[in-house]
């Protein structure tokens, strides 16, 4: 109600009060002064109109109110020790006075609505700025799944960005999930003033869960970076990181680069599906490797083998984003020098900047592009020799476990933790060998024993270490994460099937 006439007084006094003769605005605010004080005794603080009206040649539009009768007699006998803390002295002159803005509600009405969303208590909170199509956002899944099916902990997943999330609806029935984004957006959330902080740590605070785990959420890191200490004490404190990204200047940019060196030290681990990135950052950063725990994904249950040996196959599948990363310019110069293969390009057209390799791409007569897809297992075709992957930089993409389970042979280069899953010899070293990459592809089109080959060294690799019980025992081995609810040394049970 306070908030509500709060507005339409103000509506009303800068449209009409304000235009009145300055004898007419001094009484009428002044009997609206005196109103609101007799129906809000404890949200108004001014006494007296002067104090929310300027005088003639005043630039502000309040006068601080006297010192309490008691303020003022203790701080006199203070002056006897410090005669600078005299009430009438040179030092209380020179301060500020600074009344606490009760009328301000929203940050506290936003947390309590978030508080009553959730229910009962919680072991392990996964803060994400969304769940929808991209590798962080499976591995989130992954992970609230984990917990809940298989290792019996009482999960809540929020989002921290204002944004939709599609994949909520892969989360197990048991765990909760609420938009903090969307609940706080109207909120500020600038360096120095950031409101929408200040709710998700309280809401952290008062919650109390054994474990945070940050999961690419900028607001999570945050939270650490601001509050870090303040959380600890309740809570063990984890995030997730998979590697950096490149600036179009060349800078490597990124959660990393960002935040680990400030935070390190009040995190208990950092998790990430590949040895390779963590093992730069120690080099280059200095953070301890002992941080760092490698929890590989799970792969997505697919074929045994390789299809029919009675197929010809001259078809290539290229699936991913369609962007600076992805490198499609280096797609087009396979093409080019593989008249005889035809691509299938499937992906998100996010073209960041390089248009004229689109345009190329587009153009070719050996390539077609069929835009997005969601399940990747539906884009593969019998007559597909290989899945083809160009990047510039890496983790270990998911997409590449995805290629393996649906039987294809993976031909990619040797960047980031690509070679955590593929054997060096099978990838190709230089990533802008285009070369290289054709010779890959002749090798496994001529000589259909290599390609049988391939693919059973990958589903060898699936089933040692890329399972989803693997994947269990992994997150249930992280120090001090889960809350154990089984005997010692219980064998994990894989419950619940890996989400695709």
């Amino acid at each position: 109600m306070y908030a509500g006439l709060r507005r339409c007084y103000q509506v009303l006094d800068a449209r009409l009060v304000a235009k009145l003769p300055r004898e007419l605005q001094l009484l009428v605010r002044g009997g609206a002064l005196r109103v609101g004080r007799w129906l809000f005794p404890h949200r108004i603080i001014a006494v007296h109109v002067s104090q929310v009206m300027p005088g003639p040649g005043q630039a502000s539009a309040w006068n601080a109110p006297a010192l309490p009768e008691w303020v003022s007699a203790e701080m006199k006998e203070l002056a006897r020790i410090d005669a600078d803390l005299h009430p009438q002295g040179e030092l209380m002159r020179s301060l500020e006075h600074y009344a606490i803005p009760c009328e301000y509600d929203e940050p506290g009405r936003m947390y309590a609505e978030l508080r009553r969303k959730v229910i009962g208590p919680v072991d392990v909170v996964l803060l994400v700025p969304w769940l929808k199509t991209g590798g962080a956002d499976l591995g989130a899944l992954h992970f609230a799944n984990a917990l809940t099916g298989n290792l019996q902990q009482r999960v809540l997943v929020i989002s921290t960005e204002a944004a939709e999330s599609p994949w909520a609806e892969r989360l197990q029935p048991q765990v909760q999930f609420i938009s903090l984004g969307e609940t706080v957006k109207s909120l500020p959330n600038h360096p120095g003033n950031n409101h929408q902080l200040i709710v998700l740590v309280r809401l952290l605070l008062q919650l109390a869960p054994r474990v945070i785990h940050v999961m690419n959420s900028r607001l999570g890191w945050e939270a650490i970076r601001c509050h870090g200490l303040a959380l600890r004490h309740a809570s063990k404190l984890y995030a997730s990181l998979y590697c950096d990204d490149v600036s179009a200047a060349g800078q490597l940019v990124g959660y990393a680069r960002s935040y680990l060196t400030s935070c390190y030290s009040t995190l208990d681990a950092v998790v990430t599906d590949n040895t390779a990135v963590y093992r730069a950052w120690v080099a280059e950063m200095g953070v301890p490797a002992r941080l760092f725990h490698v929890v590989p994904f799970p792969a997505p249950v697919g074929k045994s083998g390789p299809a029919s040996t009675g197929v010809s196959r001259k078809r290539l599948l290229w699936a991913g984003r369609m962007d600076r990363q992805k490198r499609p310019d280096l797609l087009v110069r396979i093409a080019q020098a593989l008249p005889e293969f035809h691509i299938d390009v499937y992906g998100s057209s996010v073209w960041d900047g390089d248009t004229r390799s689109a345009k190329e791409l587009l153009d070719l007569s050996n390539v077609s592009y069929h835009g997005p897809y969601n399940d990747f297992s539906a884009l593969v075709r019998p007559e597909h020799l290989a899945f083809v992957y160009t990047t510039a930089w890496d983790g270990m993409p998911n997409i590449l476990l995805e290629a393996a389970a649906a039987g294809l042979p993976v031909i990619a280069p040797q960047i980031g933790g690509i070679a955590d899953f593929l054997p060096t010899g099978h990838l190709i070293r230089d990533p802008e060998d285009v070369e290289g990459y054709c010779e890959a592809i002749r090798a496994l089109a001529e000589r259909p024993h290599l390609r049988a080959s391939r693919i059973e060294q990958q589903n060898e690799r699936l089933q040692h270490g890329r399972t989803w019980a693997d994947f269990v025992d992994q997150v249930s081995a992280l120090p001090d994460y889960v809350a154990r609810q089984t005997e010692p040394g219980q064998k994990t049970e894989a419950a619940v099937a890996a989400p695709h």
